[in-house]
C-alpha cells in the first residue's frame, strides 16, 4: 500500500455543512441535506447498491470514467461506519476509536493504492445522494476519479457513507 497523506478542506454550499480530507486516501465529505422531514430509518441492501452502482456509472460515463463495481468488503466496511455513526449519534470521517477511512479499509485487509470516503445525512434516497454529492466538488472529485475501480455503500438511518477506491495490484 503506498504511504498515505492526508489534508483537510472545508467545501460548501447549498447544504448545510461539509468536509472533505483529500490525499492517496481521501476522505470526502461531510454533507448534510435537509428536505424538511424526518427519515424513515433505512439500511443498504443489494437492491439499494444496485441503483447506486447504475446511477454512479451514468455519472462517471458522463466524464467518459470506467465504470466502477461493487465489492463487498468495501462496502461491510461503509455499513459498519454508517451503523457506528447512527447508534452513537455523531456524523464524522473519524470513528470514535478515532479510526480514519484509511484505518478501517486496512483493517478490514482490503489493500488499495488510493481510498476516499464520501458522507452524507438527511436523505435514504440513492438519486438524492448521488446529486447532492454532485454538487460538491470534491465528492463530486472523488466520484468520478478516475482511479476509483471499486465501491462500497453503506446507509443506516439516514447516513450514507460511500467508500471508492483503486485496489492494490
Amino acid at each position: 500500500m503506498k504511504a498515505i497523506a492526508a489534508a483537510a478542506v472545508v467545501a460548501c454550499g447549498s447544504v448545510a455543512g461539509c468536509g472533505v480530507s483529500l490525499g492517496e486516501s481521501a476522505e470526502s465529505g461531510l454533507l448534510s441535506f435537509d428536505p424538511g422531514m424526518a427519515p424513515e430509518p433505512a439500511s443498504a441492501g443489494s437492491q439499494d447498491n444496485d441503483r447506486f452502482a447504475i446511477l454512479l456509472n451514468d455519472e462517471r460515463g458522463g466524464v467518459m470514467a470506467q465504470p466502477i463495481t461493487i465489492n463487498q468488503t468495501l462496502t461491510d466496511v461503509a455499513q459498519a461506519h454508517a451503523t457506528d455513526m447512527a447508534q452513537n449519534g455523531y456524523f464524522s470521517h473519524v470513528g470514535l476509536n478515532g479510526s480514519t477511512i484509511s484505518d478501517r479499509v486496512s483493517a478490514s485487509g482490503y489493500q488499495y493504492d488510493w481510498v476516499a470516503e464520501n458522507l452524507l445525512q438527511g436523505t435514504t434516497d440513492e438519486a438524492v445522494a448521488v446529486q447532492t454529492w454532485m454538487q460538491s466538488a470534491p465528492h463530486r472529485d472523488a466520484m468520478l476519479e478516475p482511479r476509483a475501480e471499486e465501491f462500497g455503500l453503506g446507509l443506516d438511518a439516514d447516513l450514507y457513507v460511500l467508500i471508492l477506491a483503486d485496489p492494490a495490484d
